[in-house]
């Protein structure tokens, strides 16, 4: 997406060193999951890029509320599903990199 910002499978990590990653971290992207969590352990002034649902009605906003009691910045992209999973289309692509672009 951009440079300075790298695709991370937490599940390759054990804890610590998924501990030491965060803690590096100014800026989480991720699609709406259990990574999410991962945002505890990363600095003041963060800013976390939730990628969900498209239904905002039935959206389960739990990351919000963990990124507002942080004080972070909060971003919601909504994304098309198909088969339970997230379409990276074209949309999706040029909202996250709107959201870089506000950041620099």
């Amino acid at each position: 997406i951009s440079e300075g910002y790298a695709v991370i499978n937490f599940e390759d990590y054990s804890f610590w060193e998924q501990v030491k990653i965060m803690s590096m971290a100014s800026v989480l992207i991720s699609p709406h999951g259990s990574n999410l969590v991962n945002m505890l352990f990363m600095k003041e002034n963060s800013t976390i890029i939730e990628i969900n649902k498209e239904d905002t009605q039935n959206a389960t906003l739990c990351y919000w509320s963990m990124a507002e009691a942080l004080d972070f910045e909060y971003y919601y992209i909504p994304a098309m599903t198909l088969d339970d999973n997230f379409v990276a289309d074209d949309q999706l692509i040029e909202s996250i990199k709107s959201i870089i672009q506000t950041l620099q």
